[in-house]
């Protein structure tokens, strides 16, 4: 089969051609993978670049993607005969279990970043920012790989005008070639500028600085001009606005356990987790592995909030006492499995949603309490004769109302 840009249908191995591949709705990781022979692509995933031959191996029912819906509705049912009333009394009681929630999980890619890779950094060697950026983004104006996207609106950002290319070529995966002006540059990979013969121990400090970009969860691009390395480039997926405020506001709010789940490597989720401000973290997950770590923390007591946006999030929101989807245009059954959609991408709004729930928690406590007492009091003033039938109707609408009544407060 011959994939080319858009979703992959079939789980499969590739036989010939380069590419990446966005698998972060499957896997969670934030970057594209680079995909060549002898490698896995899966379906739901989407190809951003090149094309891929694939040997079809799974189809249908049996992909990845259709075993982690699977993995959903196994959730779903796998459960005691006592955890299913729970269940069904739970959905009428989401804003109870919100108020007393112990712990959050939250998914990595898509929930607390943006999904998206954004230049970090610009390290010039003999070149200031701006040289570097126009010659990296003037060769990448005809790419239409994400991370030529993110050079060219970093590039847009510090005021950059770009330079024509006249000669362009693409290596799917790798990187691409450009002549700037009648200056030669190359920008991509570490390997794609050594297939081109260019040195890159020299300067020597290069490695070293680019050692240092990978330690923190960078991917790193270089870029040579003239066949001498003169340039990298980092990029990452970076923090979302405000998620670090919104950290704390949980924190604030008494949440005993803020835990970022990601199946992303170990050095990015340290380096995001850190970012965040979130102190406890794990790396390299299945979608299964999410499932078990909400099923560990709620055989601990804990009530568990799950908030995530991605297919691969799906099974774990199934999991949580309350699952909380991100984003109004997420995945079908992400959205299908959440007991909760978020429209938009503000992770304050599960602070919110906190206060409110707290909120409707005392207010159905006051209610309870006056619908209980009045009545009480009415049967046992009907039970005397001082409360007659017509009186005693009144006085059940008057309770009814000052029950709703109560409950509006809630919008203000």
């Amino acid at each position: 089969m011959l994939l080319g840009l858009g979703s992959a249908p079939v789980d499969g191995v590739v036989v010939s051609g380069q590419s990446l591949v966005d698998q972060s709705v499957v896997t969670g990781e934030s970057m594209p993978v680079e995909k060549s022979v002898g490698d896995l692509v899966y379906a739901g995933t989407m190809n951003t670049v090149g094309a891929l031959e694939v040997r079809v191996d799974r189809v249908g029912e049996d992909t990845t993607l259709a075993k982690i819906i699977h993995l959903v509705e196994h959730a779903q049912k796998t459960r005691t005969r006592i955890q299913g009333v729970a269940d069904r009394v739970i959905q009428y009681f989401i804003p109870l279990v919100f108020s007393i929630a112990a712990a959050v999980y939250l998914d990595k890619t898509g929930t607390l970043t943006r999904g998206q890779p954004k230049v970090t950094d610009v390290i010039g060697f003999g070149l200031d920012e701006y040289d570097i950026l126009r010659l990296a983004a003037s060769a990448e104006k005809l790419s239409e790989h994400p991370i030529a996207a993110a050079i060219l609106e970093k590039a847009g950002e510090s005021g950059v005008k770009l330079l024509a290319p006249q000669d362009f070529e693409v290596s799917p995966g790798r990187g691409v070639y450009a002549r700037l002006e009648g200056v030669e540059v190359l920008v991509g990979h570490r390997r794609f500028l050594e297939s081109r013969g260019v040195s890159t121990e020299r300067p020597d400090k290069a490695s070293r600085l680019a050692k240092k970009l990978e330690d923190e969860g960078k991917m790193v691009v270089w870029v040579a001009k003239n066949g001498t390395v003169v340039g990298l480039l980092g990029v990452m997926d970076t923090l979302k606005e405000g998620v670090r405020e919104a950290i704390q506001e949980l924190r604030d709010l008494g949440v005993e356990r803020i835990v970022m789940l990601t199946g992303d490597s170990e050095v990015v989720a340290k380096n995001i987790a850190h970012q965040a401000g979130i102190d406890e973290y794990h790396a390299n997950l299945l979608p299964e592995d999410k499932v078990q770590a909400i099923h560990e923390l709620r055989r601990q007591g804990y009530l568990v909030v799950m908030v995530g946006d991605g297919i691969n999030d799906a099974p774990a929101l199934a999991a949580a006492d309350v699952g909380v989807a991100m984003g109004s245009t997420g995945i079908d059954v992400t959205l299908e499995t959440a007991d909760i959609v978020l429209a938009g991408e503000d992770l304050s709004k599960i602070a919110d949603l906190i206060r409110l729930s707290r909120r409707a928690a005392r207010v159905i406590r006051q209610n309870f309490v006056w619908a209980f007492g009045f009545n009480a009091v009415a049967v046992s003033l009907a039970g005397m004769g001082v409360v007659g039938p017509v009186l005693g109707a009144i006085m059940h609408h008057v309770s009814s109302t000052l029950v709703v009544s109560n409950s509006l407060r809630l919008l203000r």
